[in-house]
């Protein structure tokens, strides 16, 4: 039965893919193929949306109608319109949805098991439980019982509508939401990344591929890192020719005799563990065979952060918030490319894109997973700062007239005003977003608040998990960048000059005072050739920054100071040199001041990842041969260093683990899409002519000359051999040497482009054939004995609850056949998590709330990360009373206050708790027994003649430390109408 809903929820995705594509062509009608390839992630946002919004008065099938009528409706009115779909691209999506969808199909039912170790697998299947059997939102907490959720749970609602329109049990719609969300994801990056390739004049269907793989396939470097750190230790071996395994590595170790010893060593703990390290930096977790491969060690790159990234996380199998918000955050990001393309005329498009879909979106995207939303307005403002058309025209007329004229008056002012309106533009979609969700903002609290200067990550963390993304982006600058030689060369001196200079102040080799970096920019002011109104402003810029630095006293005052008045020397030196040579020598001396804040500040960030985004934008504004593409290297650069300065101080991790761990998925995201783009391009016959070879303008000039002699005609056509336009001279060799230098670039980068491809691909193989290796298993939680491969292929992620606790699983089937959401009694963790470091008598810690949704007093401890610790701490004593009070009264009241249906017993609760008295109360009684578990059903109306005055005293003063009183959680219980027993699905 389980893998023919497999079948039920492709055909389901496959209908609303074919009714919401036309809606999609509508919505994003300026993309090159009018986001034909896109039609299914919209219908999902227009499902959320609607399930959203009509969820606040009824839950479930409302919502879903709701939806069918929007999609299909629009659809209608689009095709009304001529905005008939385009087939091709539509077909190629779904392909990769359906390609995805098994893939993740196929890993989780190996491994299908919702289960409390490495994750969150509990909180998620929970969370889908309790959405089930939500007859309005926002949903009770199923942790802590006659609350509201404060989580983000929107990915969860969308996922419980896709086991609505199935009619699948929340137990395998877990698994099958997370394979339909990798799908969409996918699809999704395949989508976006074929569309800004159509309009790049790229290879489509290249540039989706790579994107999808970029997005869905490809890890981090630590892999393709770790297996070179083993290639390395062999290669440290003595010289032998003992085997042609040997005489192969030979001309590697007589290389390596060169390396230092200390260069590459394996240190070992005091525990015996082992590492290696590296130029400093420590890897851990090497493996030598599949059978030794570990995938978890991929997603700790960087200290204490985590840095996962899609694959890894599908493979672990959470269905986390971060991993449903990615299709959503990549139609924003459409969204925004449609704005990019539309004309400046359409202006009503434009505001409707900005100030409905976006916010749209964004409220959406703040329900699902909060850390994504305000990304929507950062992607927002950097598409409006860089779209042909000024921003101010979106604003209203008066306004952007007065905008418009200030703007035209100076390339500074209109700099300027770009970046100021583009602001605005971002804070109103903002604002608009948090308004869409004012019933999901309305009742969170938190006990976040933002930090700043959190430890950074080092170069070489940087490197392995941002490397491959930045490789591949900076080619592409490259090849856009325009610079001819001589600037390049010019660039390259004055680089190595002006480092050695920032060097020495901040090191201080030769003396560096402010004396003399105030007599360097004065005489570096004077020098330059300028009207002295402009000398004495830069004179003035540099003696107030060596004044701040003198009252100031910190390095990078001092080392700022410096670089103004390198700046102005510089620009004095080169004063009559050209345009290019002078700004190749001021980008030069900025990435040298960069340096050397970055050496003060330890912010390897500075100069491993400012200088592209400072280099995107440069070319965005100079309208040199880039479009979308680079918008979204701009968003996913400008995350990766916003968290090396500020960052969420929570409850949930210690430092910025949390916040690097949400905000890399969606730079892996952005950055993928773009990536795909990107690299699909360098591998092209086109990569740079001017890095590897005379420019083609003194060969077209010397064949000219000839011709000309001759009294012929210079005849310039395109190389029919490559067949992609590359500018050739006929009859001629394609440089001055006679090598053809052009086709040795284009055979590398596409060689580089393979290599890069292959080294991403490492972890996939490794992982997924070590997951597949040891899957299907009898789970390991049980601590029973059973061979790996003996298990059984399922789709049931509570399939090893009732293989490691039969007695448990069956109590837990039979409360989760009532309708309803009566609140059950069972014990909380004693911890934040398990992860098997608690010994908990029972994995099921929490067990009965996780897999039915039915609402504990207390849960998990994560409960108290969105509630508030001392409310839960409250709740600890209150289930304490339950399972232990010597006086009936006691319990009583605490039953009667939180309106207690049933008691669940069994191993957890034994070994925590004295419960001998439980049954020899009045109105509590044994329900049903299996084995070690049992359920004690309660008579609140014959509870509510032992409560005393006393005991509602007592248990009243303790209730003040939750966080409402109990007649708000009556009437919150009150305004949820209870749902029919068709809403309920049996369980399994």
């Amino acid at each position: 039965m389980e893998y023919s809903l497999v079948l039920v929820w492709l055909a389901v995705f496959a209908a609303l893919a074919a009714a919401a594509t036309p809606l999609a062509g509508l919505l994003l009608a300026p993309l090159p193929d009018r986001g034909s390839a896109l039609g299914l992630p919209v219908a999902v946002a227009v499902l959320g949306v609607a399930s959203y919004w009509v969820g606040q008065v009824a839950f479930g099938w409302p919502g879903i109608v709701v939806a069918l009528v929007a999609i299909l409706g629009g659809s209608a009115y689009a095709i009304s319109r001529g905005h008939a779909p385009e087939r091709t691209p539509a077909v190629e999506a779904f392909v990769v949805f359906v390609v995805g969808f098994f893939l993740v199909v196929a890993i989780r039912a190996a491994d299908a098991a919702a289960d409390p170790y490495a994750g969150e697998k509990m909180l998620d299947l929970g969370l889908l439980a309790t959405l089930y059997r939500a007859p309005a939102l926002p949903p009770e907490d199923m942790w802590f019982a006659g609350e509201r959720l404060q989580y983000y749970y929107g990915g969860h609602m969308i996922a419980s509508q896709f086991g609505r329109l199935t009619s699948t049990p929340p137990a395998y719609a877990y698994n099958l939401a997370l394979a339909a969300y990798y799908g969409l994801t996918v699809a999704a990056a395949y989508g976006l990344a074929r569309s800004i390739a159509v309009a790049r004049d790229v290879s489509p269907r290249r540039a989706g591929v790579l994107g999808a793989f970029l997005v869905g396939v490809a890890s981090n470097l630590s892999t393709p890192a770790r297996g070179l750190i083993l290639l390395a230790q062999h290669l440290q071996q003595p010289i032998t020719l003992n085997g042609p395994v040997d005489v192969l590595l030979a001309p590697g170790r007589l290389v390596f005799l060169l390396v230092p010893d200390d260069a590459i060593r394996v240190v070992t703990e005091e525990g015996g563990g082992k590492f290696v390290e590296v130029l400093g930096y420590q890897f851990s977790g090497l493996a030598v065979s599949v059978d030794g491969f570990g995938y978890w060690a991929a997603s700790r790159v960087i200290p204490w952060t985590i840095n996962e990234f899609p694959l890894f996380a599908y493979l672990n199998g959470d269905l986390h918030a971060h991993m449903m918000s990615p299709p959503l955050l990549l139609v924003a990001a459409a969204i925004s490319f449609a704005y990019w393309r539309t004309p400046a005329a359409a202006v009503w498009r434009r505001r409707a894109y900005l100030f409905v879909a976006a916010p749209a979106l964004g409220g959406l995207l703040a329900v699902v997973n909060t850390w994504s939303f305000p990304s929507v307005a950062g992607i927002v403002a950097l598409a409006t700062a860089f779209a042909a058309t000024h921003p101010a025209t979106v604003l209203p007329g008066p306004v952007a007239d007065r905008v418009l004229r200030v703007a035209e008056r100076s390339r500074t002012n209109l700099e300027v005003s770009r970046l100021v309106v583009a602001g605005v533009v971002a804070a109103a979609v903002g604002v608009l977003s948090v308004v869409f969700a004012v019933p999901f903002f309305s009742g969170a609290t938190s006990g976040q608040h933002p930090a700043l200067l959190p430890d950074r990550s080092s170069l070489v963390g940087l490197l392995l998990v941002h490397g491959a993304f930045l490789l591949v982006t900076v080619a592409y600058f490259l090849d856009r960048s325009r610079v001819d030689r001589d600037a390049l060369e010019t660039g390259a001196l004055v680089a190595v000059l002006a480092l050695l200079a920032v060097a020495n102040l901040v090191v201080g080799w030769v003396g560096a005072s402010l004396v003399v970096v105030a007599v360097a920019g004065i005489i570096g002011a004077v020098a330059l050739g300028a009207p002295w109104r402009d000398r004495g402003f830069v004179a003035v810029g540099v003696l107030a920054l060596v004044g701040f630095a003198a009252f100031h006293g910190s390095a990078v005052a001092f080392v700022a100071a410096g670089g103004a008045a390198l700046f102005a020397l510089v620009a004095a030196a080169f004063r009559s040199e050209p345009a290019t040579r002078q700004v190749a020598a001021g980008v030069a001396v900025g990435v040298a001041v960069l340096a050397g804040v970055a050496w003060v500040l330890e912010a390897t960030v500075l100069v491993a990842v400012v200088p592209v985004l400072l280099v995107g934008m440069g070319l965005l504004r100079l309208e040199r041969d880039v479009g979308f593409e680079a918008v979204l290297v701009l968003g996913a650069t400008g995350l990766v260093t916003l968290v090396e300065f500020v960052y969420v101080a929570e409850r949930a991790g210690p430092g910025r683990m949390n916040t690097v761990f949400k905000l890399y998925w969606q730079v892996w995201v952005l950055w993928g899409v773009a990536g795909g783009v990107m690299l699909a391009d360098v591998a092209a016959p086109s990569w740079p002519r001017w890095l590897v070879r005379p420019r083609l303008s003194r060969v077209r000039a010397a064949v000219g000359s000839e011709t000309a002699a001759d009294g012929g005609t210079d005849e310039v056509t395109a190389d029919a051999g490559t067949g992609d336009g590359t500018d050739t001279v006929e009859g001629t060799d394609q440089s001055t040497d006679g090598v053809d230098w052009g086709r040795i670039a284009r055979v590398g980068s596409t060689v580089a482009a393979v290599a890069l491809v292959a080294s991403l691909s490492l972890y996939a193989g490794f992982a997924l054939a070590g997951h597949f290796e040891a899957n299907p298993s009898q789970h390991w939680i049980c601590g029973q004995s059973g061979e790996r491969g003996e298990g059984e292929w399922t789709l049931d992620a509570t399939d090893w609850s009732e293989e490691c606790y039969p007695d448990q699983a069956a109590a837990i089937d039979w409360l989760n056949d009532h309708d309803g959401r009566p609140v059950v009694v069972e014990a909380p963790t004693t911890g934040q998590y398990l992860y098997g470091d608690n010994s908990p008598a029972s994995g099921l810690v929490s067990g009965v709330s996780s897999h039915t949704g039915l609402p504990t007093i207390a849960g998990w401890a994560h409960a108290a990360n969105y509630h508030t610790q001392a409310g839960w701490e409250a709740r600890l004593d209150d289930v304490r009373t339950v399972y232990e009070a010597a006086d009936a009264s006691e319990r009583a009241t605490v039953l009667r206050q939180y309106d207690v249906a049933y008691v669940y017993v069994g191993p957890n609760e034994r070994s925590r708790y004295d419960v001998a008295r439980l049954a020899d109360d009045p109105g509590i009684s044994v329900a049903q027994r299996w084995g070690d578990a049992v359920v004690y059903a309660v008579d609140r109306d014959a509870l509510a003649a032992n409560a005393t005055a006393a005991s509602v005293e007592g248990v009243d003063a303790s209730a003040n430390a939750t966080a409402a009183s109990d007649d708000e959680r009556d009437e919150f219980r009150r305004s949820k109408r209870e749902p029919r027993a068709s809403d309920a699905l049996p369980a399994i």
